[in-house]
């Protein structure tokens, strides 16, 4: 599946963004290859839109590494992820998150960016 297809989803479950965090390689979210096509690296994050739009974030060299790929969307280098995503994540009302992957601590910074409900679509 692919971000276009992905958004048809978003829109049935009335969410405006999906979030996708692999936040080490013991924290590995799948979704994120699978939505873009990026491979297992120590740190990246999508973010999918209702229209099918795919944002990947990743960090330092991994940059070079995710271009190489054969991926989906936009790739950005980033070194303060969460700064960086707010202003996106900001006016959003409902953001679907995969919970079994995400920290504590992940879930306490997605939640002091954006008031929007999470909802877990982890299944």
């Amino acid at each position: 599946m692919r971000p276009k297809d992905f958004s048809q989803q978003l829109k049935k479950n009335k969410l405006d963004f999906a979030f996708f965090l692999t936040s080490s390689e013991n924290k590995v979210d799948k979704t994120v290859q699978w939505l873009t096509g990026i491979g297992v690296t120590d740190f990246a994050c999508t973010i999918v839109d209702k229209k099918g739009h795919a944002l990947s974030f990743v960090k330092g060299l991994e940059l070079a590494n995710a271009r190489l790929q054969k991926h989906t969307g936009t790739v950005k280098q980033t070194k303060h992820f969460w700064k960086e995503i707010a202003p996106l994540l900001k006016r959003t009302k409902r953001i679907g998150v995969n919970m079994a992957v995400l920290s504590s601590y992940e879930m306490q910074q997605l939640k002091r960016i954006s008031e929007a409900k999470l909802v877990d679509i982890s299944t």
